[in-house]
């Protein structure tokens, strides 16, 4: 027998606090805002921190987060995401931030966190979508609808569900400690200046700049096709002719990733493609010196060779400034080779991680779906 209830009707939602940010500190205790609520859990990245005494006089006792407790982003980019508080210290509650508190003899906390989680969608349009989406307490407690089975049956669910969640956050744990294995392999193997057999040479001396030959065509004149349409951090769209036929290291001319580094600023494409004019076109003679190069860059601070602060720019002079120590050839591939074995290591974790979160939205969807 399951029951549809108002979300209100079975659990309460608790705003966060109005931290003020002059007072942030760089430790202390840690304040979760928005942005540390992405992919089912709450991390500490760029955590910001306060101390008591900067608040003497006010209750924060309300606006503690445990281990457990689920967290819902109410504005900005992540709005609707869902976390669980998975961290054996407290933090506090940041505004724009809403801890879902359940009325336990009624509800299941991890049933309600499974079932959040599948709502996703519908509570982002509750929030009104587009570029400024902002979420109503009021209208996601009385709009949002939630199923709810006896205490045993939400528990047989969040049972097996539970199994999924374990797996992939185990997933992630192993991708996260391979890429610093990948990082720390990396830095020694690339600790090169300076020592016997490396000479230091810029790019003109090892690569071919193919930059004249791109062409930028504007999304309402470009016609589809089969052939991938490259920009500054990847395939933007597919057209249907090509520019370049062959192995090419690309590296992101502008853009705000050049100094931000979310996604790789060199990577390498091959076959039939087309480039516009954000990102440089380098062709090696030797794919293993490609290979080493765009590891190599894809470590460096770029900074000192970037102009502009609104538009972040690595214009051609500048990029042709970098120097970069290359080794012997035998060198070049025993360091490729070493890092491509965790470069596969990771990629197959990734594999195996997507894999697994598609079972779990299969299997939530089945369990969470009531005639």
């Amino acid at each position: 027998m399951v029951e549809w209830k108002k979300l209100g009707d079975v659990c309460s939602l608790q705003n966060g606090f109005a931290f003020k940010s002059g007072l942030f500190k760089d430790i202390g205790l840690p304040i979760i805002r928005i942005t540390n609520i992405s992919d089912r859990s709450v991390n500490l990245d760029d955590c910001k921190y306060f101390k008591l005494e900067d608040y003497k006089g006010v209750k924060l006792d309300d606006f503690i987060i445990r281990k457990g407790d689920i967290l819902v982003a109410m504005s900005g980019a992540t709005t609707g995401k869902i976390g669980i508080y998975n961290h054996n210290n407290i933090s506090y509650l940041n505004q724009r931030v809403g801890k879902f508190i359940p009325h336990e003899e009624i509800l299941e906390n991890r049933y309600l966190y499974h079932f959040l989680l599948s709502q996703y969608q519908v509570i982002y349009i509750m929030a009104g979508g587009g570029a400024q989406p902002n979420l109503s307490s009021n209208k996601l407690l009385n709009d949002l609808l939630i199923p709810i089975p006896s205490k045993s049956g939400q528990e047989r669910i969040v049972s097996i569900l539970d199994t999924f969640t374990s797996s992939i956050a185990n997933l992630k744990e192993q991708i996260k400690e391979r890429r610093k294995q990948y990082e720390h392999y990396r830095d020694q193997l690339l600790d090169l200046e300076g020592k016997e057999g490396v000479e230091m040479k810029n790019l003109p001396q090892i690569s071919v700049n193919l930059d004249s030959k791109r062409k930028p065509i504007t999304s309402s004149k470009r016609k589809s096709g089969p052939y991938p349409y490259y920009g500054a951090s990847g395939i933007v769209d597919y057209v249907e002719g090509y520019l370049f036929d062959g192995n090419y290291l690309l590296i992101s001319e502008d853009g705000a990733n050049l100094l931000a580094r979310t996604t790789p600023i060199a990577f390498h494409i091959e076959g039939k493609n087309w480039v516009n004019n954000h990102a440089h076109v380098l062709a090696f003679e030797d794919l293993i010196t490609q290979k080493y190069v765009e590891i190599y860059l894809n470590m460096i601070d770029l900074t000192p060779w970037i102009n502009g602060a609104a538009q972040p720019k690595l214009n051609q002079d500048n990029l042709n400034r970098i120097l970069i120590p290359i080794p012997l050839k035998q060198e070049q591939s025993r360091i490729v080779s070493i890092l491509d074995q965790f470069e596969a290591s990771i990629a197959n974790l990734e594999a195996q991680l997507k894999e697994r979160e598609k079972q779990y939205e299969y299997y939530r969807n089945q369990l969470l779906t009531f005639e």
